[in-house]
């Protein structure tokens, strides 16, 4: 058409402790990949009503999720993602 790429999107799920974002049963919402994932985030943490996160992590599946990088730079571009955000469980030094 116009000869620039199409922009992709990532689909995106939140889980926490206190509940799920998009808050339907397996809903995801579609996010342009080179959106911030921080930005999910934070709608994730106001819809859900949490009001603290020190010392919560970002992770996807066993990988830690850095949410200052866009979807497109953690490898999540086109693709469809379950996020888990919650306090840091990780154990001492017997890994």
């Amino acid at each position: 058409m116009n000869g620039h790429t199409e922009e992709k999107f990532t689909e995106a799920r939140i889980e926490t402790t206190s509940g799920s974002y998009p808050q339907k049963d397996g809903e995801f919402k579609k996010v342009p990949s080179k959106e911030v994932i921080a930005q999910f985030v934070k709608e994730a943490v106001s819809a859900l009503g949490i009001t603290n996160t020190n010392g919560w992590v970002l992770t996807s599946g066993t990988t830690s999720v850095d949410p200052n990088q866009t979807w497109e730079h953690a490898g999540f571009a086109g693709q469809k993602v379950v996020l888990d955000y919650g306090p840091n469980h990780s154990g001492g030094g017997n890994a």
